[in-house]
């Protein structure tokens, strides 16, 4: 496993349904997600790869995300992208 990392995500809206819906797109996905918007334990399967776990804290404005186990040829920043892309469309409700 490669070493872990820290990013932020602009967040606006409320932080409940963002974490209900993030969780929701995890499991559709076949990851999961335990926790509460203080503080989530999010995991998902990169197909051939590994494993990614990691934290989500869903603030005023902002979501915390430290990643604690990825694969090795897993870069840290298309985790970081992936995260950008697909669940930054929950910070607005």
């Amino acid at each position: 496993m490669a070493s872990s990392g820290n990013f932020q995500l602009p967040f606006f809206g409320d932080p409940e349904y963002a974490f209900s819906e993030i969780s929701a797109h995890l499991e559709k996905h076949g990851g999961s997600m335990n926790g509460t918007a203080e503080s989530g334990y999010f995991a998902f399967d990169v197909p051939v790869l590994g494993r990614v776990e990691g934290i989500l804290k869903i603030l005023q404005d902002h979501m915390d995300v430290s990643i604690v186990k990825r694969p090795r040829l897993l870069p840290f920043s298309q985790i970081e992208s992936y995260a950008r892309d697909k669940w930054l469309r929950f910070s607005r409700a």
